[in-house]
């Protein structure tokens, strides 16, 4: 079942026939099939600003641009991370759970 965590631009994320699938409409270079024996592990990557850069944005008043949050996937033959910009992280999280079990 095909599983849209954004949907403008389009960027889907599902499991099918022992595959994890990848299509994202908004950055070619994150689409991809991997099949899930090779993945050793998975997990989401919650970006935040760290106390510094929150002072630094406070006191100049300069909007510094929210981080976007990562899946990283390690596998057989590397690393592989996508960035979840304006993602339903939930629907992220049911896919790793899936992957997991």
């Amino acid at each position: 079942m095909k599983n849209e965590i954004r949907k403008f631009p389009l960027f889907e994320l599902y499991v099918e026939n022992n595959f994890l699938i990848i299509n994202n409409h908004d950055y070619a270079q994150d689409n991809g099939i991997i099949d899930l024996s090779d993945i050793l592990e998975i997990k989401f990557l919650k970006q935040q600003f760290d106390f510094i850069e929150y002072i630094i944005a406070f006191v100049s008043g300069i909007n510094i641009r929210k981080r976007s949050d990562k899946l990283q996937i390690k596998m057989k033959n590397g690393i592989k991370e996508i960035l979840l910009t304006n993602c339903d992280i939930n629907k992220v999280q049911d896919i790793i759970n899936i992957i997991k079990k």
